[in-house]
C-alpha cells in the first residue's frame, strides 16, 4: 500500500524542515548569490572602503584584494555545501544528515583555530559557532537519527 503525500508530510520532523530550509535557502542560495555578487562586483575602491571600515572598528586587518576574493570564493563553496545539505535534509536523506553534522563540526573546529590565531575575532566566532552547534545538537539526537535511518530504509 502506497502512502499518500499527506502521510509522508506528517512524518517529517519540524526541526528538520526548519533547519533544512535555513540551510538551503538562507545560508545556501541567498548567501551564495550575495557572495558571487560581491566577488564579481567589488572594485579596488570598494575594497579600500571595506578595509577602512575594519580598521575603524578596531580589527587589525591586513589583506589584499586577491586574498579577499579568495575568501569570498571559499565562502561561496561553503554556501554551496549548505545548499546541498539543505536540499538533502528537506528530502530526508541520511547522507544529508551526516554531511550536516560533519560539516558543522569542521566549521566549529576552524572557528576555534581562527580564534587561536587571531584572538581579536572572538566576538564574531561566538556567532559562527552557535548555528553549527544547533545543527550538531539537533541532528545527533537519537530520535532524529532514528527517523532518518527509517526514511532511508523506506527509499
Amino acid at each position: 500500500m502506497q502512502e499518500t503525500a499527506q502521510e509522508k508530510k506528517r512524518k517529517r520532523l519540524l526541526g528538520t524542515i526548519i533547519l533544512g530550509r535555513l540551510n538551503c535557502f538562507v545560508f545556501g542560495l541567498l548567501f551564495l548569490i550575495i557572495s558571487l555578487a560581491v566577488y564579481f562586483r567589488v572594485t579596488p575602491q570598494d575594497f579600500d572602503q571595506v578595509i577602512d571600515a575594519f580598521k575603524a572598528s578596531g580589527l587589525p586587518f591586513e589583506i589584499s584584494l586577491e586574498q579577499f576574493k579568495l575568501a569570498i570564493a571559499l565562502n561561496s563553496s561553503i554556501c554551496l555545501i549548505f545548499f546541498i545539505s539543505g536540499v538533502g535534509l528537506l528530502l530526508q536523506r541520511e547522507w544529508a544528515r551526516k554531511l550536516t553534522i560533519y560539516f558543522s563540526l569542521l566549521m566549529v573546529i576552524l572557528t576555534f583555530v581562527a580564534v587561536i590565531t587571531q584572538p581579536a575575532f572572538i566576538a564574531q566566532a561566538v556567532l559562527q559557532v552557535v548555528y553549527p552547534g544547533i545543527l550538531i545538537f539537533y541532528f545527533t539526537n537519537k530520535k532524529v537519527e532514528k527517523h532518518f535511518v527509517l526514511m532511508q530504509r523506506k527509499s
